[in-house]
């Protein structure tokens, strides 16, 4: 695992491309084994890893699709960006791209070809390369204003479409999903928004879909791991270095399930005002069922 990286070919807030190699080395998986990531983003941490066996699961419909169609038409995906996206990049055209999903019948005009298109332009000549999206499930980042953006990455889309094609599933959905879908033996690997208790006075940028992120839903990602590990299923999860995430997983240590690593230190590229991008100080928590914890 890691020795030779499918990159991932889209930028996201919060990924994990940098800390990728860090966090492999802490994880006890051998890429056997079925490996789940809700949550999934740039999945950065599973194409570093490259489990034979791979679900990903987010409930953005334009990432899934994405996903989806470098999986099964790359070289379809390459001709659309270089003819009609990569010559494009004035903000009147960005505009006009970013509209798309304004109409009720964005998806019945737009292939999903022309969707994973417009995901990846989007991702590369937004303000940031953020994906944010209205109540309505409307993207709404403003133009990034970049010089000669790289739109598209053939050789990146074709070592990453030849993955997927034998190893990587996909499946749109809520990270609860993830209970009736893992079975004993298996790892998930979650990897949250960090809005809801931030390190510093500025709250990160989360709003990857119109639903967010509370600390409500912090608490129930806690219990979802718990529920996992009664099944067997081994679980880790990247997260905030904050008081209120330490206690969620320390408080009810009745079998000492989690282990709670504080030496993840990464820097944040991608945030809405530049000077606030800084290096952080995350948590990696590691869950293991009860029988593998009494060995």
């Amino acid at each position: 695992m890691g020795k030779h990286i499918v990159p991932p070919v889209i930028k996201w807030a919060g990924g994990k491309r940098l800390l990728a190699p860090i966090l492999a080395s802490k994880l006890d998986y051998n890429g056997k084994h079925r490996y789940f990531e809700p949550f999934l983003g740039g999945a950065a941490l599973m194409l570093y890893m490259k489990p034979n066996k791979a679900v990903g699961i987010d409930r953005n419909p334009e990432l899934i699709n994405f996903y989806q169609i470098v999986r099964d038409q790359p070289e379809d995906l390459i001709k659309l960006l270089e003819t009609f996206f990569v010559p494009a990049d004035s903000d009147t055209f960005f505009y006009e791209i970013r509209a798309w999903d304004r109409k009720s019948d964005y998806k019945l005009c737009h292939s999903a070809l022309e969707r994973a298109a417009r995901f990846i332009y989007l991702n590369k000549t937004c303000f940031n390369g953020l994906w944010r999206v209205n109540s309505k499930g409307e993207n709404n980042v403003p133009y990034g204003y970049y010089k000669k953006p790289r739109i598209c990455n053939p050789e990146g889309i074709k070592k990453l479409s030849k993955y997927l094609k034998h190893h990587a599933e996909f499946i749109e959905g809520d990270y609860l999903d993830i209970l009736p879908l893992a079975k004993k033996g298996d790892f998930v690997y979650f990897d949250p928004p960090y809005d809801i208790d931030p390190v510093g006075k500025q709250s990160e940028f989360v709003e990857y879909t119109k639903n967010g992120f509370s600390k409500d839903d912090q608490k129930q990602l806690k219990s979802l791991c718990d529920k996992l590990l009664e099944k067997g299923v081994f679980v880790a999860e990247s997260n905030s270095n904050t008081p209120f995430i330490n206690d969620l997983y320390e408080k009810d240590q009745i079998y000492s399930l989690y282990k709670i690593d504080s030496n993840i230190v990464g820097k944040r590229y991608i945030g809405g005002i530049k000077d606030r991008r800084r290096e952080v100080n995350e948590l990696l928590i590691i869950g293991k069922p009860k029988e593998e914890k009494r060995r």
